[in-house]
C-alpha cells in the first residue's frame, strides 16, 4: 500500500508557459516605482506556484510582495504573494511564490486549473 505523506496541494506543470503582467507592491515594506514586468507562469498550485522573469532580486534578506494579472483560461485572475526563492535559469530568474490569494481567488483557482486539466494544458505532479 502506498501513503501519501504529501502536506501541500499537487502542483499543476503547464505545458506552455503563460505570459502575464508582474507588480511590485512593496520591497521590504517601500512601494517600488508602479512598472510592470514581463513574466511567465510555469506551474501553480492554491499554495504558490513557479513563475520566470528577467530580473535579479535579492530574495534572502528582502521581503517582495507582488500582485500577477494573469489569464489562465478566458476571465483575468489576480493573485498576490511573496517571493521565496530564486533560481538561475536562461538570461533570467525561476522564482518561488507563496500565494496569499482572498478567499474569492482560492476558491475560483481550482475551477480555473479544472478547466485547463480539461483543455489538456496542464499536468498534475
Amino acid at each position: 500500500m502506498i501513503i501519501n505523506r504529501r502536506k501541500t496541494p499537487f502542483r499543476y506543470e503547464l505545458k506552455e508557459a503563460v505570459a502575464f503582467e508582474l507588480q511590485f507592491l512593496s520591497i521590504n515594506g517601500m512601494v517600488p516605482p508602479q512598472k510592470p514586468v514581463l513574466a511567465y507562469l510555469y506551474n501553480i498550485n492554491r499554495a504558490g506556484c513557479r513563475i520566470w522573469m528577467p530580473l535579479s532580486l535579492p530574495i534572502d534578506n528582502s521581503n517582495i510582495a507582488i500582485s500577477m494579472n494573469i489569464v489562465l483560461n478566458n476571465e483575468p485572475i489576480t493573485l498576490k504573494g511573496v517571493l521565496r526563492w530564486s533560481l538561475p535559469h536562461q538570461n533570467g530568474y525561476y522564482y518561488g511564490i507563496e500565494l496569499d490569494a482572498s478567499d474569492q481567488e482560492r476558491e475560483r483557482l481550482p475551477a480555473e486549473l479544472r478547466e485547463l486539466a480539461g483543455q489538456n494544458r496542464i499536468l498534475a505532479q
